[in-house]
Protein backbone atom coordinates (compact mmCIF):
# COMPACT_ATOMS: atom_id res chain seq x y z
CA UNK A 1 0.00 0.00 0.00
CA UNK A 2 1.44 3.63 -0.67
CA UNK A 3 1.90 6.22 0.96
CA UNK A 4 -1.15 8.12 -0.50
CA UNK A 5 -3.42 5.50 0.06
CA UNK A 6 -2.26 5.32 3.52
CA UNK A 7 -3.13 8.81 3.90
CA UNK A 8 -6.13 8.57 2.37
CA UNK A 9 -7.32 6.34 4.92
CA UNK A 10 -6.41 7.85 7.63
CA UNK A 11 -8.25 11.02 6.41
CA UNK A 12 -11.49 9.12 6.14
CA UNK A 13 -11.22 7.16 9.01
CA UNK A 14 -10.23 10.65 11.16
CA UNK A 15 -13.45 11.85 9.01
CA UNK A 16 -15.89 8.53 9.77
CA UNK A 17 -14.71 9.05 13.65
CA UNK A 18 -16.28 12.74 13.83
CA UNK A 19 -19.42 11.48 12.58
CA UNK A 20 -19.61 9.12 15.25
CA UNK A 21 -18.46 11.27 17.84
CA UNK A 22 -21.42 13.73 16.24
CA UNK A 23 -24.09 10.99 16.47
CA UNK A 24 -23.12 10.06 19.75
CA UNK A 25 -23.40 13.47 21.08
CA UNK A 26 -19.87 13.46 22.49
CA UNK A 27 -17.93 16.67 21.45
CA UNK A 28 -14.35 16.27 21.01
CA UNK A 29 -13.74 20.08 21.46
CA UNK A 30 -14.57 19.78 24.79
CA UNK A 31 -11.71 17.65 26.01
CA UNK A 32 -9.01 19.75 24.38
CA UNK A 33 -5.76 18.01 22.78
CA UNK A 34 -3.44 17.22 25.97
CA UNK A 35 -4.24 13.57 26.35
CA UNK A 36 -5.66 12.48 23.42
CA UNK A 37 -4.47 9.30 22.17
CA UNK A 38 -5.20 9.74 18.47
CA UNK A 39 -3.32 13.22 18.07
CA UNK A 40 -0.53 11.55 20.30
CA UNK A 41 -0.22 8.86 17.42
CA UNK A 42 -0.38 10.97 14.40
CA UNK A 43 2.27 13.37 15.82
CA UNK A 44 4.39 10.09 17.08
CA UNK A 45 3.67 8.54 13.19
CA UNK A 46 4.93 11.90 11.45
CA UNK A 47 1.11 12.26 9.75
CA UNK A 48 1.58 16.33 10.21
CA UNK A 49 -0.97 17.16 7.95
CA UNK A 50 -3.86 14.64 9.91
CA UNK A 51 -2.61 16.01 13.70
CA UNK A 52 -3.03 19.35 12.42
CA UNK A 53 -6.95 18.35 11.44
CA UNK A 54 -7.13 16.91 15.04
CA UNK A 55 -5.85 19.33 17.01
CA UNK A 56 -8.16 21.82 14.73
CA UNK A 57 -11.06 19.22 15.40
CA UNK A 58 -10.24 19.28 18.94
CA UNK A 59 -9.62 23.17 19.62
CA UNK A 60 -11.30 24.33 17.22
CA UNK A 61 -8.77 26.79 16.09
CA UNK A 62 -7.99 27.55 13.08
CA UNK A 63 -5.06 26.32 10.52
CA UNK A 64 -2.12 28.44 11.22
CA UNK A 65 -2.52 28.12 15.11
CA UNK A 66 -3.01 24.63 14.37
CA UNK A 67 -0.47 23.85 12.37
CA UNK A 68 1.93 26.03 14.87
CA UNK A 69 0.93 23.88 17.63
CA UNK A 70 1.59 20.50 16.15
CA UNK A 71 5.04 21.66 14.56
CA UNK A 72 6.04 22.28 18.24
CA UNK A 73 4.43 19.11 19.11
CA UNK A 74 6.39 17.40 16.33
CA UNK A 75 9.95 18.78 17.81
CA UNK A 76 8.92 17.30 21.18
Amino acid sequence: MSDAELYELRRRTLALERRLDALDGGTPAASGPEGDAELERLVREGWAMLAIVRYRDLTGVGMAEARTAVDALMRG
